[in-house]
């Protein structure tokens, strides 16, 4: 059976709930860690210089400049830094709060140790993440919780691309870009493949091995969407959001509508 639309966006949806430290540790050859589980936090770390050595379970591994670590809550875990290169890490502590048993199985497959591809960036929201925790001006709360969440959907983001070894992980995002800002346009899967420089059948695995769907079902759930948010903003009426996102046949707009999202589009016209 096929996943729901509904079913794939809360996959990894999850919200953050207490914060208990952020911080970032200069290089020490003596650090060490021995069988650490921390039962009341989830752990975020990402190494920006050195190396340290991790036992996790059954897995061992060696952290380089722009490895990112997740450990769940409960996770034993053992580590060292590398006496020749120790290295300085980024580190929170914070109460991930998925929002229901399939998320929380989701995050719970990640990692313990994914290599970021744009490290630059992911140190840098560690860096604003730190200054906030230390500043603590008038709702930084709000703040340091949404830079949390944005590291996590990077963290989710590198897991897809890394679990499944996709090749050409760059093109493929540079599509969804590109469809994401043009929704109101249908690309056939050749058209997208040539932009891409694949095959269309290359294409249309990578694509689906990314998204979870095929390039056309892909399409048409932003453009339902889309048209559900312009219905909800008020000023449309379904013959219109159905134009605006592409569609010259207002019925065949109303029959997809009832099909991806669950409900007709006079649904949120009523709201």
């Amino acid at each position: 059976m096929s996943k729901r639309p509904e079913d794939l966006e809360t996959r990894y949806d999850a919200g953050v709930g207490n914060v208990g430290m952020v911080i970032c540790r200069q290089p020490m050859a003596d650090w060490r860690i021995r069988n650490l589980a921390n039962h009341r936090y989830d752990i975020l770390c990402l190494c920006v210089q050195g190396k340290s050595h991790y036992t996790c379970g059954k897995k061992r591994f060696t952290t380089e400049p722009g490895s990112m670590l997740f450990f769940p809550k409960g996770t034993e875990h053992s580590a060292h830094s590398d006496t020749s290169t120790p290295w300085s890490f980024y580190t929170v502590q914070f109460d991930l709060q998925p929002v229901n048993d399939e998320a929380h199985e989701a995050f719970n497959a990640i990692g313990p140790n994914l290599k970021v591809s744009n490290l630059a960036q992911v140190r840098s929201r560690f860096r604003e993440l730190e200054r906030c925790w230390v500043g603590r001006e008038p709702g930084f709360m709000m703040r340091v919780r949404g830079i949390i969440l944005e590291l996590l959907h990077e963290l989710v983001l590198t897991h897809i691309r890394q679990s499944g070894r996709i090749l050409h992980a760059s093109k493929i995002n540079d599509i969804l870009s590109m469809l994401q800002e043009c929704s109101g346009t249908t690309y056939s899967c050749d058209e997208l493949a040539q932009m891409a420089e694949l095959s269309p059948s290359r294409f249309r695995v990578l694509f689906r091995q990314m998204t979870g769907y095929s390039p056309t079902h892909y399409q048409n759930l932003i453009r339902m969407y889309r048209a559900r948010d312009l219905l909800l903003s008020g000023g449309y009426t379904v013959t219109t959001a159905a134009a605006e996102t592409g569609f010259e046949d207002v019925y065949y707009f109303s029959r997809l509508f009832k099909r991806l999202v669950g409900v007709s589009p006079s649904y949120y016209r009523n709201i």
